[in-house]
């Protein structure tokens, strides 16, 4: 399996787990006859690990970047 193949395979990982959470509670929104299923916290960080998996790679990376300089900068300005 190629880099690209292996891209696209951690996506739709990613897709599947960002959207298997949110079928239940909006299935139970769309219809009457049907239960309602609230999320909870394990359901909002199985959805959160797939939105990085599916969202993941030069944006991600680029936020973490700029985060890390944030917070670089703030320790140098409290340090001094």
């Amino acid at each position: 399996m190629n880099k690209k193949n292996w891209t696209y395979f951690v996506r739709l990982v990613g897709v599947i787990m960002f959207l298997a959470p949110l079928y239940l509670p909006i299935y139970s929104y769309l219809f009457e006859n049907v239960k309602t299923h609230q999320m909870d916290l394990n359901d909002i960080g199985f959805s959160l690990v797939g939105f990085f998996l599916f969202a993941g790679g030069k944006n991600l990376g680029t936020l973490a970047n700029n985060i890390g300089v944030a917070l670089n900068s703030l320790v140098n300005k409290f340090s001094k």
